[in-house]
């Protein structure tokens, strides 16, 4: 990838979205590093159950969850084109599958020099969807070949 003046970009940053305040807040540590680094930034949502708004089995679900993903889609979008980014160094994916599996997928495929995630709460139901479900950033950390940067919540 080069730039309008024909410098080339050999960065990629691949940081995982999704609607947790953690989320937003690794978003924008990503975009700063991308700046700082001259590097292409990746953002990553990877749909989940809980990017559904309605009953799977209930009318509608399908347009519900379109909707939600898209209003997703476009909140992350004004972000980035509000940045200092410009416009060609960014891309945005949305990819089914395991998270930390999918986020280590795509780094791969882009190269990426780090996968940026934000810190999820510590709350006590937080706490209890860990130890039934795994951390994400745990497990990122225990599968990744590319280095993990975790961003706490400020």
């Amino acid at each position: 990838m080069s730039t309008d003046d024909g410098k080339q970009v050999d960065m990629s940053i691949v940081v995982g979205v999704d609607r947790s305040p953690g989320s937003a807040v690794a978003l924008e540590a990503a975009i700063a590093l991308a700046v700082r680094m001259r590097a292409s930034l990746h953002v990553l949502h990877v749909l989940s159950i809980d990017d559904t708004p309605t009953d799977p089995d209930g009318p509608g679900w399908e347009a519900a969850t379109a909707d939600t993903v898209r209003s997703e889609g476009d909140a992350v979008r004004e972000v980035l084109a509000s940045s200092a980014l410009p416009d060609w160094s960014w891309h945005q994916h949305d990819w089914h599958g395991d998270p930390a599996a999918t986020l280590v997928s795509l780094a791969r495929q882009v190269h990426a020099c780090m996968i940026v995630v934000g810190a999820h709460p510590r709350d006590v139901a937080s706490r209890l969807h860990a130890l039934v479900d795994g951390s994400v950033v745990r497990r990122l950390v225990e599968i990744s070949p590319t280095p993990v940067l975790v961003v706490p919540r400020g």
